[in-house]
């Protein structure tokens, strides 16, 4: 029996980070004055630097688009707008196209978007017409893949459940130049708490729009100081939204609290490196789904014979950070680096 597999998907819309609260940070109270702790957030995405040996393999299922005869597709790969690769057309195979090619495509880090964009196309006499759209998240390139399928989407940038336009599939290999880094999107900051002190209380939700699913967020605890510069109390891990969302779902919103870390100004004041914890709500709202994505039932990968597959017990939506840069990745929700604070 093949067990279910879920995956939350690449869209685009709003990300939601509800501040609620923080437990047991570093007590920096000077003279009279209570502490008024505050968060910034900042919201990044992940740039992997290397060649990406892309093979896509076939369609199945796709929507008809010509009238007489059978259809002729062939496959585009777009990254920022740009034209990367562009696969044979195979003629006369109507809605289930064979191609079985592998293209190269240069990621430099510096890429704006956070997925591939593959276009199927139909090849005509007068004008080819566009098929539908695949993605492939940019940060799934860190972990080779023997098969996978990506539904395809008659509208650009959209997602849904549904299998009406079909299917593409396609494996992978990555070639690292360099480790990979965090790419700064947005960076927003809280209301002071309404309860303040080492045990804060923010009920403050920030928002940033025009944003992908596939971003990551980390949040630095700092003190409102009167006079003089503010001081920086804690630090969280970089935490994947993917990896949040899929958690929570499961766990039916238990997994909300995240580790914090001190920072220099607070570590003499911490025991075992401990700065306490932040709880945290991570939503993402789409057009499709304005109350909040939630991770949906994928194609699952089937064993090959004398393959060795490492299954874990779920996304590990934390890391730790150093520079910015990304040391090790073992997976498509795992990020080991550390990220200096700000």
């Amino acid at each position: 029996e093949i067990q279910k597999e879920y995956a939350v998907p690449v869209v685009p819309g709003v990300l939601d980070v509800n501040l609620i609260e923080a437990q047991g940070l570093p007590n920096m109270k000077s003279g009279m004055n209570r502490m008024s702790p505050y968060v910034v957030l900042r919201v990044m995405s992940i740039a992997p630097v290397g060649t990406l040996n892309l093979t896509i393999h076939k369609a199945e299922g796709l929507r008809k688009i010509q009238l007489i005869g059978q259809q002729d597709p062939y496959a585009i790969v777009v990254l920022d707008g740009r034209r990367k690769a562009t696969t044979k057309v195979h003629y006369d195979s109507g809605r289930t196209p064979v191609w079985e090619e592998k293209k190269t495509v240069m990621l430099t880090g510096k890429e704006k978007s956070g997925a591939i964009e593959i276009q199927i196309w139909n090849k005509n006499m007068m004008s080819d017409e566009r098929i539908g759209y695949a993605y492939l998240d940019v940060a799934d390139v860190l972990c080779p893949s023997k098969k996978k399928w990506l539904r395809v989407n008659r509208k650009k940038g959209k997602q849904n459940n549904s299998s009406l336009d079909g299917k593409v599939c396609v494996s992978w290999d990555f070639q690292a130049h360099s480790a990979p880094s965090f790419k700064p999107l947005k960076v927003l900051e809280s209301k002071t708490g309404y309860i303040g002190g080492p045990d804060p209380k923010w009920e403050n939700t920030l928002s940033v729009k025009d944003m992908v699913s596939n971003c990551y967020v980390q949040a630095t605890l700092r003190n409102k100081r009167t006079f003089g510069t503010d001081t920086i109390l804690a630090i969280s891990n970089v935490i994947s939204v993917q990896g949040a969302i899929h958690q929570n779902f499961f766990t039916k919103g238990k997994n909300t609290w995240y580790p914090l870390t001190p920072s220099n100004a607070t570590r003499s004041k911490c025991n075992n490196n401990n700065a306490g914890k932040i709880k945290l709500e991570i939503k993402f709202r789409s057009a499709d789904n304005p109350d909040g994505i939630e991770p949906e039932e994928i194609e699952p990968q089937v064993p090959e014979v004398d393959v060795l597959q490492v299954v874990s017990s779920g996304p590990v939506v934390e890391a730790s950070v150093v520079n910015a840069t990304v040391q090790q990745v073992v997976s498509a929700d795992v990020v080991h680096a550390d990220v200096q604070p700000f």
